[in-house]
């Protein structure tokens, strides 16, 4: 007499197995998704946090203005900077690997734009590619990678509870 695999033995007993793994897929996918974002923009981090810095000179220093799709407006400060490495001047306007989102009422954005024209400042560049350059980098592993990992992994958790779940309950 053959021997079935556990595998078969199981299967055999719980014909619906696939329907319990769309929780799996539609929820861990998305938490595949964070998790995997979320490592990626640690290593990001990681790696930007090694990069060697220059001092730079603010050349721009501005407000500037949008209006959403809501039409309200929002304001932030905009600066360009330029800076030298190895002889060769390069600018920028990135501040940070991540563009902040934050916005503030012009009052706001005005007391935020701090850093005035000529104003130096600590530039911090890929020595691969010295054109790719920041003004703030993330020291730790910032909040939304934090965020990111964790939510990836309970969703993860989530779509396989409920799939385990919905297996052994038939």
């Amino acid at each position: 007499m053959i021997k079935k695999s556990r595998f078969k033995l199981f299967f055999e007993k719980h014909p619906d197995w696939k329907v319990a793994l769309v929780p799996l897929g539609i929820i861990g996918f998305h938490g595949l998704i964070m998790l995997i974002t979320g490592i990626i923009f640690y290593h990001t981090e990681r790696e930007i946090a090694s990069w060697p810095s220059i001092t730079g000179t603010i050349v721009v220093s501005r407000v500037t203005h949008y209006t959403d799709d809501d039409g309200d407006d929002y304001y932030r400060p905009y600066y360009s900077y330029i800076y030298n490495v190895d002889g060769q001047e390069f600018k920028n306007d990135d501040f940070s690997v991540f563009h902040s989102t934050e916005s503030f009422s012009l009052k706001e954005a005005a007391i935020e734009n701090k850093l005035k024209k000529g104003t130096k400042v600590t530039v911090f560049y890929n020595p691969n590619n010295p054109s790719n350059a920041f003004m703030h980098r993330v020291e730790y592993i910032s909040a939304g990678t934090i965020i990111l990992l964790i939510l990836g992994v309970i969703l993860i958790g989530i779509g396989l509870i409920i799939s385990c779940i919905m297996i052994f309950k038939q």
